[in-house]
């Protein structure tokens, strides 16, 4: 029961760079995904912490939205510009 309720605590308070498995809901893909985002060097960093399977979910930074796919322990580090 407290799970759900931090999961509808973080829905309703995304930060401006976030991840998704269908452009709404965070979900299993979103599992395997590590991410950060750092505002001052304009820097996004995604990590695959899966080493056996790609994972496809959708990046959310400001107002737009892109679907990614990271190889099995694929990082990669993305320009983050407010939009």
């Amino acid at each position: 029961m407290i799970g759900l309720l931090y999961r509808y605590i973080a829905n309703q308070n995304r930060g401006h760079v976030y991840i998704t498995d269908d452009t709404s809901e965070p979900g299993n893909e979103c599992g395997y995904i590590a991410f950060s985002y750092f505002p001052e060097a304009g820097k996004t960093c995604l990590l695959n912490i899966d080493f056996e399977h790609e994972h496809t979910f959708y990046l959310h930074r400001f107002a737009f939205i892109e679907k990614v796919t990271l190889a099995p322990g694929e990082f990669r580090m993305l320009d983050t510009t407010k939009g």
